[in-house]
This record gives C-alpha cells, structure tokens and sequence, in this order.
C-alpha cells in the first residue's frame, strides 16, 4: 500500500499540483496580510471537481510553502509575511543589515525544509500509534476531546483570553445555526430558508479570511507602499548552500526543534506561531552564541524556522487520527475532506488508507523541495512583492467572490462570504481572534453530538463522565487551560500590589 501510494504522488499531474501548489503557498505566505490560510479558503471550491488525492496533495503543498515563505519578507523587509516569521525577523533582518541575507535567506529555507520532513516523519509514525487508542473513543470522549481542543483554542498563546473565549463562543453559535439532526427544529434561522441546512463553511471562510484580511490591508495602504518601494529596491545577493560551520551550528537546532514543533503541532489552537516562539526561546537558552540573539544570530533563523515547519506535520496528527483540527489551515484542509465525502478519524487508516499515505508522502516531498527550490526561484518569486495591493486584493476579492458562487451556483453563499467578510476584518481591527471562532466553527458540531449522544447513553446521568477516565481527563485539562492563566494573573496582580504598598 505505500509503495502504491509512492507510485500515486509520483504521478507527473499530481506532482505538477504539488509543486504548484508549494509555489503558490509560498507566494501567499510571503506577502504581509496573506497567508496560507487565505491561499487555501480561496482555493477550496475549486478542488471540488478535483481527484480526491490531489486536492489534499494540493492543500498539503500549500500549507507547507506558505509557513516557510514568511520569513522572505521577513529577513529582508522586516516585515513578516505571516505571524510564525514574527520570530525570525527577530535575528533576520539584522543579519540582512550587516550583509548576511544570503546566509539567512539560505537557512531559513534549508531549516524549514529539515524541520518539516522530521515533523512530518514524527507525525506520520504518531499517528499510526495513536489510532489504536482512538478506537476506544466513545461519545464521551469523542465530547471532551471537543471542550478540550475549543479550550485550548481559546487560552493557547492568546494575548486576551477573554476576546478569544467570546470567538469561540461565537464559532459554536453559527454551528448550531441550521436544522436540529435529532429533533428537525429550526434554530436561529430567523425565517430564511436557506438558513435551513445551516451556514455553508467554505463560503463563511472564504469571506473570515480572504475578504477579511483584504479589507483590512486596505485600511493600511501607506505602510504597504513603503514596503513595495523597498522590494522595488532590493538587490537580492547570490544563494549558495550552507556552510560545514552552519551545518554543524544549526544540527543540534535542527534535532530539538523539529520535535518540539510537532508535539506542539499536535495541540489544537497551538499552530506554527506558539511553535516559532517556543522554538526561538529554545535556541536562545541552548545555543552557542546567546549573547548574539537579537543582533542578528544565525541560530536565531534556524530554531523558529525549524519549530514552525515541524510543527506542520504535527497538526495533521489530531486532524487525521480525531477529525480535530490541529490548527487554522488543518481546519480548512478538514472541509476538503468533507467535501468529497471523506470523514477523518481512524476508521481513515483502516478502511481508506488510499488518502492518509498521499498526504505525508507529499509533505515529505514539499519539505524537501523547499530546501532546494526557493534558493533558484527566490529572486523572481519576491517581485510579488512589487505589485501594488489594491491590485492584488481586488484580484483576491474577485477570486473569492467567484470561488463561493461556484460551490453550490448560490448567490445566498456570496452574501455569507460578503458578511463574513464584513464579520472578519471587524474582528481583526478589535482584537478578536478568527481562528478561535474558525474552530468553534469545526467542532461545535463534534461537541454537540458527543454530549446528546452521551446522555443517552447515561439516560440523563451526566455523573457517570466520572466513570470515564479518558473523557475525564481530557475534561480536566480543558478546566485547567480556562483557570490556570486566571490563577497566574491574579497571583501577578498580588505580588504588584505588594511591591507597590511596600
């Protein structure tokens, strides 16, 4: 069967939507206020007539390219294309000062490219082991998998938790939007009909992000054209392949960071950008030249960028094994599943192992292209970023307008992309977090079956969770992730009180 699905991926069409697909991924990623979030909800209607494996071939690709291609703009503008390369601008772009971009450029990609075929390799053998232990899920578990992802989503990295506590909350109203399954009651659909299967996803998130963030860059024009007029100027120096120094500086880094990334990977709301912060802490307490970290350290590349990437694979684990998303992207890629009739969760490994080999084996393949191909393409690839936004978000706009049209032929679902859209950059310009509601979204659903389906079980006993200690346990840690920031906030506030009185 893995040779069979080798033989697959290696198909020259399918490779030809792979590498398309890391291009456009690193495209989108590289560009500040896109993402490859935004490349992935746009794309999605069209993958609906598509070969179920090359839409996730395609995805996958995507994914992959676009959380590597943010530290382009990154090191060289000082402007991360998306929020992982926050942390690699950090020692980036000073290295670029002092005429080292070539060298951070070259590791940043070559790091990504190691730290994701260890993420995906890690991930791939972790979800074999895991599906066993899935197969002992019941609604009981399957509901407390749910409350503790949507609690972790909420808390994980969040700078307000209450603002990302109300996205989620949000996310798990417009899920129950639509017919009741069980009773056939309508519920909030305030007399609109085509209300009634309720909120379509790929059209809601169509709008949340790539209408979303485009109105938002265009309340940002300015700061955009300063960074267009830089790319303009920029003389990008030739790439030539790592050093043996740098090899053997960024091993270590390489090896520690690829595991941390995926096992950070793996919790849901995490993602790549906890990854990359975790992953720079790291280097910066273990690395040789600690006291070069924020004046333009190479270690300061390598670990983020390693973090970030592996953390990719990891957020497959809990999508393919669970159906629980481990991140934003992860979340759009399980609509791609839904759409061609494909359900993740074990029953994936046993019965379709046809659509679970593909996936890794072309992330294996993307990770390791990136290590090679941005190092011929970068030159070419950053004059995107000469394009004047106006342009390319009306072009964005146009995309995602057609895109929901043509899903379901429905002019209903271009007004929910219009609102979403609206919905999406009032919660970027006030602080609220999208992915929150984005997985509020996907696993309302989950959490809502898994306790009617319990108390049923239960007859109304709610008491007998306790005898499940899987679902108990996954119930106490989504108890901990909400209390215990609050418990370190109010021990914070004591101890400022105290130095204050004295």
């Amino acid at each position: 069967m893995l040779f069979e699905s080798l033989l697959v991926v290696l198909n020259p069409l399918t490779l030809v939507f792979m590498i398309a697909g890391m291009l456009v991924g690193i495209i989108f990623g590289m560009i500040p206020g896109l993402s490859g979030i935004t490349a992935i909800a746009v794309l999605t209607p069209f993958t609906y007539g598509m070969d179920p494996v090359r839409s996730l071939v395609l995805m996958a690709s995507i994914y992959c390219g676009a959380v590597y291609a943010g530290s382009i703009s990154a090191i060289l503008f000082n402007c991360p294309g998306d929020l992982p390369a926050i942390m690699t601008a950090v020692d980036g772009y000073p290295m670029r000062q002092k005429g080292e971009a070539g060298r951070a450029l070259v590791g940043s990609m070559v790091s990504s490219g190691v730290g994701g075929v260890i993420g995906v390799t890690i991930a791939w053998i972790g979800a074999m082991k895991l599906v066993p232990i899935v197969f002992k899920f019941g609604p009981p578990e399957y509901f407390a998998l749910a409350a503790m992802g949507l609690a972790l989503v909420a808390t994980i990295g969040s700078s307000n938790i209450l603002k990302s506590l109300v996205s989620v909350t949000l996310g798990l109203f417009i899920a129950t939007i639509g017919m009741d399954q069980v009773t056939g009651i309508s519920r909030f659909t305030f007399g609109f009909v085509s209300l009634s299967p309720g909120i379509s996803f790929v059209p809601a998130i169509i709008g949340l992000y790539a209408l979303g963030e485009t109105f938002n860059q265009f309340t940002r024009l300015k700061e955009r054209k300063e960074m267009e007029e830089k790319s303009r100027g920029e003389k990008l120096p030739r790439l030539n392949f790592l050093s043996k120094q740098d090899i053997r500086l960024s091993i270590p880094h390489w090896i520690r960071n690829s595991f941390l990334g995926c096992l950070i990977g793996m919790l849901p709301g995490a993602g790549s950008t906890i990854a990359a912060c975790v992953g720079y802490g790291l280097s910066k307490i273990l690395g040789k030249n600690r006291e070069d970290f924020g004046k333009g350290a190479f270690e300061g590349v390598v670990g983020p960028e390693t973090a970030n990437n592996a953390s990719v694979g990891g957020a497959m684990v809990p999508l393919l094994t669970m159906g629980i998303p481990g991140s934003t992207s992860a979340a759009l890629i399980l609509n791609v599943f839904l759409l061609h009739g494909l359900e993740p969760g074990p029953f994936l490994f046993t019965h379709q192992p046809e659509y679970v080999n593909p996936i890794f084996i072309s992330m294996l393949i993307t990770n390791l292209l990136i290590i090679v191909v941005p190092m011929l393409l970068v030159k070419y690839i950053v004059k995107v970023l000469q394009v004047p936004y106006q342009y390319m978000g009306a072009a964005i706009v146009f995309v995602a307008m057609v895109g929901a049209f043509s899903l379901n032929n429905r002019l209903f679902d271009v007004w929910i992309t219009a609102c979403f859209g609206v919905l999406g950059y009032l919660m970027i310009r006030y602080g609220y977090s999208t992915s929150a509601l984005t997985l509020g979204m996907v696993l309302g659903p989950m959490l809502e079956r898994g306790l009617r389906q319990s108390l049923l079980m239960f007859q109304g006993d709610a008491s007998m969770f306790f005898g499940r200690p899987i679902a108990m346990t996954l119930l106490a840690t989504a108890v901990l992730a909400i209390v215990v920031p609050y418990i370190f906030s109010f021990f914070r506030y004591c101890r400022s009180s105290s130095v204050k009185n004295t």
